[in-house]
């Protein structure tokens, strides 16, 4: 995978999905573009944002992504891994600023989760937001908060999504 990720996204980058080029064609070792028109062209470059855990996929974040896109598994291991990636892009001479958003896997209940082993993000829109709070570091602009695995129907995943957005607003979020 991270060859195909190393070759393709350069190519991406190349054809910015397809502006001022008219045709996209390409013939490589691991991947094959046939003859392809590429439309509708966006107004402006669509940016990639990558997972990064590991040394590899740190340098293809810093090398070759316009952002970085974690997984929030708490907050004093997003603190130290947003630090991990920013050494690295300043080493290498990376001159623009990279873009966060921090993936959140919620386990919402409606009522409040109770007890020390609280995992991040678990529990109810109030706790939720405790948690997005303490994530929240300078530098991390965005959290894409997904709550749709753990609500019944669209009706609560309607209301949930408009209190937690209330109760993160309120926070200054």
């Amino acid at each position: 995978m991270a060859i195909r990720l190393g070759l393709g996204l350069p190519q991406m980058k190349r054809y910015d999905i397809g502006r001022d080029i008219p045709m996209v064609a390409r013939e490589g070792e691991l991947t094959t573009i046939a003859p392809s028109e590429v439309g509708p062209k966006p107004a402006r470059p669509i940016p990639v944002y990558l997972a990064a855990a590991g040394p590899g996929a740190v340098r293809r974040v810093v090398d070759r992504a316009d952002g970085w896109m974690p997984v929030a598994q708490g907050a004093d291991q997003l603190a130290r891994a947003w630090t991990e990636l920013r050494e690295p892009a300043a080493e290498r001479g990376r001159e623009r600023a990279t873009e966060v958003c921090v993936r959140v896997n919620a386990r919402y209940s409606p009522k409040p989760y109770e007890g020390a082993d609280r995992p991040p993000f678990a529990g109810s829109a109030a706790q939720m937001v405790e948690d997005l709070v303490a994530h929240a570091h300078e530098g991390i602009g965005e959290f894409l908060l997904d709550l749709q695995g753990t609500t019944r129907d669209a009706e609560e995943l309607k209301d949930v999504t408009a209190e937690v957005y209330g109760l993160a607003r309120a926070a200054g979020l």
